[in-house]
Formats: C-alpha cells, structure tokens, sequence
C-alpha cells in the first residue's frame, strides 16, 4: 500500500522526516512555495518519494502569460520532478474558471510530448 499525503506549502524542510516516517506520495507539489521549486526537490528526494501535481500553478500563472511560455514552463516541470520516473501528472491546485482556453491546450500539449515514459499518469 502507498501512502499519499496531501500538504501545501514549503514543506521542503520536514520532507525528510515525513519520508522516514512512511509518506510515499507527495500532493500537492506547491512548486510556488520557499524551497519547493520542481529541479531542487527531484534532487533532493526525487529517489525516495513520488510526486504527484507540480505541473502547473494556476495561481501564478495569469490569464495573459503567453501560452508557449505555459508550455514550457509545464514541460520543465514535467521534466524535472519525473527525474527518477516516479510521477503523477496534475497542477498545483484546481484549475481556475478563468483559465484561457489557450492555457488547457498548452497543458495537455507539454504533457503528451514529455510524459512519454510509462511511468508518468
């Protein structure tokens, strides 16, 4: 059985000890909180633990970002927090009703082209 824990915020400091003490999912991934960011936990605990979100802020990202730079943004995070091929693909929290539809398709578009390895759901 995995156990997931549902914790927002910078938790990066105690991952270790809810690691030690049996967490095996971590969600959400708040990539926006101090030392959260997706490349620093991959490193950090990316062996030990699965992530699960951290794809997509939809609290940080505005309605005006341009959407390649969601795509991108999405497939760096993709990319990292699937270091070691144990992830689960969803946001950082729901996404928004005012969330351009231009937004959507670049999500699902960095997830087909970056989650091509079994692993990813």
């Amino acid at each position: 059985m995995k156990v997931s824990l549902h914790c927002c915020g910078a938790i990066a400091d105690i991952l270790d000890d809810l690691i030690n003490c049996g967490i095996d999912i971590l969600n959400p991934v708040q990539i926006s909180a101090r030392g959260m960011e997706a490349h620093t936990l991959q490193e950090r605990f990316g062996a030990r633990i699965i992530f699960y979100g951290g794809a997509f802020d939809a609290i940080q990202t505005p309605p005006h970002t341009p959407a390649e730079v969601v795509y991108e943004t999405v497939c760096t995070n993709i990319r990292a927090l699937n270091g070691s091929g144990r992830y689960i693909f969803a946001g950082v929290h729901n996404i928004l009703g005012d969330t351009p539809e231009a937004h959507l398709r670049a999500i699902l578009q960095a997830y087909y082209d970056c989650c091509t390895t079994p692993n990813i759901h």
